[in-house]
């Protein structure tokens, strides 16, 4: 957004105790270059509302997190949901670079609308490509604050889920959940190692592809997002092109495979988009969760951001990388591996973690 001519999509949500010095958080909930936030992080599971199957109703979400902060959905770049550009070249020219500076000037536009936020504990979360995603823009505005006091932005941390952060040690790691999950085969398995390793995981070689295309087969019907839950069957024939993109996680609990195709329902509706202030002579013929246009154009993605972290530790951001254990996309096994290139000292031993009902995980 570095001028009039692009216009970012948002979503915020108030904390329920209406207290502006609760902490924000900038929700980029991204499942791939071109996703909307909206679509997958707000609607399918941190707001406080989830969609109903008959794409209509909402019912309420018990564990949105506006329950203890301030929360703001950031549809970026251009061109994905129900952000626009007067530029249509703008949707061909998008890459990682580009979204985090103009990411950084709506955030700088959107306090300066919203005063009474300055000063707020900022923190800026994601999952999937938003492993890219959020350090990137934390590095940009840990640079704008140190080029000037005025207006800085409080910036406390991160956090990010399933997320994608070096594409040797994302590969490595999914590769390895499949095969340990007795998803594919031993031969499979040894050939996805040997002709993908060290590949971008962007712009794969044809051998890797090729050998993806029997990995799928042998995958078979699965919810990749969530691989004990029964798939949703009117989105089985996109599977195969989703694990091989950058996703968001499953839930099981509560968790509704077919939730994608609501949200598509639901954010098509001329009510919704009335309510949402969509601007009519701007919005998108079909609204989609996915832009196809800004994902095929995508013009620079590296292949690690471990760099950046190192970075962000030195300054001393507080940062929290977590990850479920039934993704396969991005799974917690890649989530180690990347976490363990870090090589960073141990403070607290490894642990289970528990809620009222009953062991969740190991942390």
């Amino acid at each position: 957004m570095k001028n009039l001519e692009e216009h970012s999509s948002t979503g915020s949500l108030r904390h329920l105790k209406i207290h502006t010095l609760s902490p924000l958080f900038c929700g980029l909930m991204e499942a791939r270059p071109g996703c909307s936030s909206i679509a997958f992080g707000q609607s399918e599971e941190i707001w406080p509302f989830h969609i109903k199957s008959d794409s209509k109703t909402l019912y309420p979400n018990p564990y949105s997190w506006n329950r203890v902060a301030n929360i703001l959905f950031l549809d970026t770049p251009v061109g994905v949901g129900f952000s626009y550009s007067n530029n249509e070249s703008d949707l061909l020219n998008n890459g990682d670079k580009r979204t985090a500076e103009d990411n950084l000037v709506f955030l700088l536009k959107w306090f300066e609308r919203f005063p009474q936020y300055n000063g707020s504990d900022f923190f800026i979360s994601g999952e999937s490509y938003a492993g890219h995603y959020v350090p990137q823009l934390s590095q940009v505005i840990v640079k704008y604050n140190s080029a000037t006091k005025e207006n800085a932005i409080n910036l406390k941390g991160f956090m990010v889920g399933n997320a994608l952060t070096d594409d040797f040690n994302d590969q490595l790691g999914m590769f390895e959940f499949m095969w340990s999950s007795g998803l594919i085969s031993d031969q499979t398995y040894k050939l996805l190692n040997l002709l993908c390793d060290l590949q971008s995981v962007e712009h794969p070689s044809e051998s890797c592809e090729n050998i993806w295309d029997i990995a799928d087969k042998e995958l078979g019907n699965i919810d990749p997002y969530s691989l004990f839950t029964p798939p949703c069957h009117s989105n089985v024939s996109q599977l195969s092109q989703l694990v091989r993109r950058k996703h968001r996680i499953g839930n099981r609990a509560n968790y509704d495979p077919c939730s994608e195709k609501h949200s598509i329902l639901y954010f098509n509706r001329p009510e919704v988009q009335t309510i949402l202030h969509v601007d009519p002579d701007h919005k998108p013929a079909t609204w989609e969760t996915c832009s196809d246009v800004v994902n095929t154009n995508w013009k620079d993605s590296p292949r690690s951001v471990l760099n950046i972290y190192h970075k962000l530790i030195h300054v001393g951001l507080r940062i929290w990388m977590f990850s479920g254990n039934i993704d396969v996309v991005i799974p917690v096994t890649s989530t180690r591996y990347s976490i363990n290139a870090l090589k960073l000292p141990t403070v607290s031993p490894w642990r289970a973690y528990s809620t009222w009902m009953y062991i969740n995980a190991l942390t």
